[in-house]
């Protein structure tokens, strides 16, 4: 089971804390050691941060359900697509013939 996205989050947050800590270790180890030991504590307290924003950052791929899609019966057609012509037509009034509509001449109106 995947864990939700809250429980991923809280995780992430850990787990950074968690790497800052060791960082703080290293600079506070970096007063007291001396020769190589200093190098290698050195080099952690200088890449941890990186590195622990790129794992903090890191998001889990979730599973995703497939989209369902509805059947072809589920969607019908109530009626035929109209033109444009067919439609401005049924939008003038029975008083009104397309020889007396300006729009239809290509006119302004007066």
């Amino acid at each position: 089971m995947t864990e939700s996205a809250e429980e991923e989050r809280r995780s992430r947050t850990q787990r950074y804390l968690i790497m800052m800590a060791i960082r703080t270790i290293c600079l506070i180890l970096m007063v007291f050691v001396r020769g190589w030991w200093l190098w290698v504590v050195a080099a952690v307290a200088i890449f941890m941060p990186w590195i622990a924003v790129v794992l903090a950052n890191h998001v889990s791929q979730r599973r995703r359900k497939p989209v369902e899609t509805p059947h072809a019966t589920a969607v019908t057609v109530y009626r035929e697509p109209i033109s444009a012509d067919a439609w401005f037509r049924a939008t003038t009034t029975d008083s009104t013939t397309a020889s007396e509509n300006p729009r239809a001449q290509g006119s302004t109106h007066e």
